[in-house]
């Protein structure tokens, strides 16, 4: 009998795979993502995210985004920032797509998440968090904000212990309950590189699921005084890059160990890293798959896309308060930007753009005759 299940996975990674060759979606993206505000409550000195930008969709409007996700089959919506728990009607948009049967993962800096919210989101335990922290707490506070750590950190034990109370609830009501992935969003940094074994540790210690493992971004867009300030603090220069490899292969030994908290990416991708802030990553070696993998959405509607440089705001491809996300998604527009990330030259490690399982395509046909045969 066919393993229908692993038929079926590994024909939608083949689907991607498809897709990105011939420029045109054949599958559902993995998610759908949206700035719900561009505030924030932190000025992160690498930033060039968040704006106050005018016009954020409204609940309803967001209500409408998440119910059209559900009804297209893609199984997860994402708000995104700025930060998010600066809206105030976020856990209202997060419980009505959890009534939606959604998946949903905050990315957050976590300095918000008080009691009453920690116990609000304990209750929905389809809901995820993605809390940026970016090294232990002088490294973290020296780009966030004094006190940002000992906020974070707070948020994910406040989490943690809200759940031990749902549990007990949903029990008495014969419900399943299963924990939250609180994943740690953490920049691989000059600042931070000595210390990532011990703050891997930390952040087990505090109840986080796992680490993503991220890298700066190298913007292509003109260089301003606090671009020139945060690169001098944080790139890794020439004389850094023996502590950059120090760093990448103390974690590979410590991912190892028995009991270390899992990482996102696997060895090979952490091992990319060295050669990204060496300049010689080169997209062959994680290929990217923005603008497939997910349909990102803008605070005021647009759809975005990376334009090959680094830029999401370079252009769009439609508004969702003008027409159906689908439609945008299959856009001719949206065709047209896909092009210019298939010619970018930007590599990055970044999960959020890659796509792993669908790299290979000897070993899904591999796969699914495998599984055909049962």
């Amino acid at each position: 009998m066919a393993d229908l299940a692993t038929l079926r996975s590994r024909l939608v990674d083949l689907g991607f795979n498809l897709s990105r060759r011939l420029n045109h979606p054949l599958v559902r993206p993995d998610w759908v993502s949206v700035n719900v505000t561009l505030k924030c409550n932190l000025k992160c000195v690498m930033c060039r995210t968040c704006y106050d930008a005018p016009y954020e969709l409204d609940t309803g409007e967001l209500k409408s985004i998440a119910r059209q996700t559900a009804e297209w089959g893609v199984p997860i919506f994402n708000p995104l920032g700025g930060e998010p728990f600066l809206r105030r009607d976020l856990i209202e948009i997060l419980e009505f797509a959890h009534g939606l049967g959604l998946v949903s993962t905050v990315t957050t800096n976590g300095t918000l998440i008080g009691e009453n919210a920690a116990r609000q989101l304990a209750r929905l335990p389809r809901v995820h968090l993605n809390v940026s922290i970016d090294g232990p707490e002088p490294a973290n506070d020296r780009v966030r904000a004094p006190g940002a750590y000992k906020k974070a950190v707070a948020a994910i034990r406040r989490v943690r212990e809200a759940e031990t109370a749902a549990a007990g609830e949903f029990a008495a009501r014969g419900e399943p309950f299963w924990p939250k992935q609180i994943n740690v969003n953490c920049i691989i940094n000059r600042a931070n590189a000595d210390d990532l074994v011990p703050f891997a540790e930390e952040m087990r210690r505090a109840g986080a699921s796992k680490i993503q493992w991220l890298n700066l971004f190298d913007f292509a867009a003109p260089k301003d005084a606090g671009t020139e300030r945060w690169r001098e603090d944080l790139w890794f220069r020439p004389a850094d890059l023996p502590a950059l490899d120090r760093a990448i292969d103390a974690l590979i030994a410590y991912s190892r160990t028995d009991g270390a908290i899992p990482f996102v990416a696997g060895e090979a991708d952490l091992r990319l890293v060295k050669r990204y802030y060496r300049g010689d990553l080169r997209p062959r070696h994680a290929p990217c798959y923005n603008g497939f993998k997910e349909l990102y959405i803008n605070v005021d509607g647009e759809g975005l896309m990376c334009d090959g440089k680094l830029d999401f705001l370079a252009s769009s491809f439609g508004n969702a308060r003008r027409e159906p996300i689908r439609k945008m998604w299959r856009s001719r527009r949206a065709r047209g930007m896909r092009k210019k990330v298939l010619r970018c030259r930007h590599a990055c490690v970044q999960d959020c753009y890659l796509r792993r399982q669908s790299d290979d395509v000897a070993a899904i046909l591999r796969d699914i005759a495998g599984a055909l045969k049962g």
